[in-house]
């Protein structure tokens, strides 16, 4: 087994008991959670009885209670069982904790029945009670004392209304035996009056009434009392404590196991990184050092020269022969290099990035860093590969450099080679100016995000003239900066800042927007610049169609120009763009025709409208024979394909005079107008 993959075992491992742990950290919280909110669902049930007992209490206790009250709390006592018992936690994994709820439920009918039982005769008993206090106060004022037989009865009511609310409230069966005497004795007065004997009658009544339910209050309130819902609620408790117990037991153990698989795990990784970390500094695919290990290198030693390789084209062996292919020209190239330094002093190669090879030594003499250069390159070339069976030249790019960080200028000075496609080979000094390129991109991206911040993004229009009627028929929109000074400067000198940078969409939606908006108000037509990554960002093509919605009165007037080279790149993204934009009535433009991808067939398959001639072509037509030709070829290609044409950078009469003669249509450059505000 490689260390590789013991390593990648250990990380799997560890990535496992650290994805358990954080389960089980999850499955835990979930797990306290249902268990707090079962308590506290127990604890509900056993408030909500407590508040029933209370009320039913005070229901007996005071002569005006409303009754209502008490069936509220055996609905909220009802509705905390069913939220228990319809708790999935309960019923997934506390069976038993489930027969104990159902016999509490049991236990709680019967007490429910014993409280229905207790209003029926506690509403009998209030009623008579206070039915009885009413009467007394009507006795007293219709009964007149100094009579001896009515003074006797009003002391017979009198004592008779305390044995009532004595019996009431000492729940005694006792006191009966004197209630039937007192009302037996009631019963034998006789009053001539009738509202007196009214009183007695309605006293007698009641007294009746409260001796019938008496007993029937008594049984009910005793029937409460011993109801057995507090044991039940206790076993209920008790239940889901031992079984809660079990699952903590569990949990408990299995977090214990958790735990040391993830220690395991973790001293596994630190066992293997400790051990590999050679291998973490080599490149994998060509087994040389990589950009980890350069750094460690230039931390540790002070090295006087980095030679920096970079393979031409690599992409395109990538995309022409496939990824394994390319991945064999990175083997090969490190072979090859790996020979080639033999001979060197104490060289150190490192693969530092997807195609990018660095080699490391030590040497005083620039002359000697030039000699090996080109030796190195030379050597190189001189041999082919071979690629899928198929002999291959391989070219490479190198620079040199002396000055630190060496990495940092000897990326400049590479780039600045592979850009101009002139050397294969560049030596770095202060001379190149490449750390002021950076600091000039760096100020000008500033001054880029300043214009968008401060909107200071303008358009201003070059005059397209007819050569026809020597007229200005349109207008080619074109950005500007705004300075802080004041100064206004063209687009022209921030095209690579402006690619490389996020502002680039943000331009493009400004300059649609403005120029639209400005050209309402003109009757002439305008062509907007487009790239084909305006196209292919599908914010920018929504936003433009958007406007072209918004102002449907100008869109025939409207020109989008693609360059020619862009729109070559991606036909399927440009054909839905034109077709979209058609619909509208707009115009298509291909800019920069003849400029070296020219390619007749794609402006018919496009369904362009205007070409416009490349203007290093045109501004040569006077002194190039052969631009000359291409310009001639381009129009009676136009012509016969229904094309209007269009010659940039006319810049002079001789130039104008001869595109007029061909025939062309249209003339735009400062000859004929520069561009401006309008």
């Amino acid at each position: 087994m490689k260390l590789s993959f013991k390593i990648i075992i250990a990380f799997i491992a560890g990535f496992i008991a650290l994805g358990s742990l954080l389960h089980f950290e999850i499955f835990s919280n979930d797990y306290f959670s249902e268990r707090q909110k079962v308590s506290e669902q127990i604890n509900a049930i056993e408030t909500a009885e407590k508040a029933l007992n209370y009320h039913v209490l005070q229901s007996g206790f005071f002569l005006y209670f409303n009754q209502d009250e008490i069936i509220h709390k055996i609905d909220s006592v009802e509705r905390s069982i069913i939220a228990l018992s319809t708790n999935h936690h309960v019923q997934n994994h506390h069976l038993n904790t489930v027969q104990k709820l159902e016999l509490y439920r049991i236990a709680f009918e019967k007490k429910t029945d014993g409280i229905y039982d207790f209003q029926i005769a506690n509403s009998a008993i209030k009623n008579a009670t206070m039915a009885i206090t009413a009467l007394k106060k009507e006795a007293i004022r219709v009964f007149d004392t100094s009579n001896a037989e009515e003074r006797l009865f009003l002391q017979e009511f009198t004592s008779m209304g305390g044995s009532v609310l004595l019996a009431k409230n000492s729940l005694d069966l006792g006191m009966i035996e004197h209630l039937d005497k007192g009302i037996h004795t009631l019963s034998s007065h006789r009053f001539n009056n009738p509202k007196k004997q009214q009183v007695c009658t309605s006293l007698i009544q009641n007294l009746r009434v409260f001796r019938t339910f008496f007993p029937q209050y008594k049984e009910s309130i005793e029937q409460i009392e011993s109801s057995s819902t507090q044991k039940a609620l206790q076993e209920l408790r008790q239940s889901f404590f031992d079984e809660d117990q079990t699952e903590l037991s569990i949990v408990k153990y299995f977090s214990y196991l958790l735990i040391v698989l993830y220690i395991s795990s973790l001293g596994l990784i630190i066992y293997f990184l400790i051990r590999s970390e050679k291998e973490l500094l080599t490149d994998r695919l060509t087994g040389l050092g990589n950009r980890k290990a350069y750094e460690v290198c230039i931390r540790r030693t002070t090295p006087s020269a980095l030679f920096l390789i970079n393979i031409n084209k690599f992409k395109n062996y990538n995309d022409f022969y496939g990824i394994a292919a390319g991945d064999n020209i990175l083997t090969l190239t490190a072979h090859r290099l790996r020979e080639l330094c033999k001979s060197w002093t104490n060289p150190m190669l490192y693969r530092l990035g997807g195609d990018e090879f660095g080699i490391l030594i030590n040497t005083d003499e620039e002359n000697n860093l030039e000699t090996l250069g080109q030796t190195l390159l030379h050597e190189f070339h001189k041999k082919a590969i071979i690629i899928e069976g198929i002999e291959t030249s391989l070219s490479v790019t190198l620079a040199i450099s002396t000055q630190f960080p060496l990495l940092e200028t000897a990326d400049m000075a590479l780039k600045s080679i592979k850009k101009d496609r002139v050397k294969d080979m560049i030596l770095y000094h202060e001379g190149l100016n490449l750390l002021q390129v950076v600091q000039e991109n760096i100020t000008k991206t500033h001054e880029l995000r300043t214009a968008v911040e401060k909107d200071q993004l303008i358009p201003h229009f070059q005059p397209i003239i007819s050569l026809l009627t020597g007229e200005i028929e349109k207008y080619e929109s074109l950005a500007r900066l705004v300075m802080e000074d004041g100064e206004i400067k063209s687009i022209s000198g921030y095209l690579d800042v402006v690619k490389e940078s996020k502002y680039y969409p943000t331009l493009t939606r400004i300059m649609v927007q403005k120029s639209i908006e400005i050209m309402q108000s003109q009757p002439y037509e305008f062509s907007i610049n487009l790239s084909i990554e305006d196209i292919a960002d599908p914010t920018t093509v929504e936003m433009i169609k958007t406007t072209l919605d918004q102002n449907r009165d100008i869109t025939k007037r409207i020109i989008f120009e693609i360059l020619e080279s862009e729109a070559m790149h991606d036909r399927s993204n440009v054909v839905d763009f034109i077709r979209m934009v058609k619909e509208y009535g707009c115009k298509i433009a291909i800019d920069d025709f003849g400029s070296g991808y020219s390619n007749f067939d794609y402006l018919l398959a496009l369904d362009i409208d205007i070409i416009k001639i490349d203007g290093s072509l045109i501004q040569h037509i006077d002194s190039s024979p052969h631009a000359l030709m291409i310009v001639e070829t381009i129009v009676s290609f136009a012509k016969k394909a229904g094309k209007k044409t269009v010659a940039e950078f006319v810049c002079n009469t001789s130039v104008y005079e001869i595109v007029k003669n061909l025939g062309i249509d249209y003339s735009q450059g400062y000859f004929t107008g520069r561009p401006e505000a309008l």
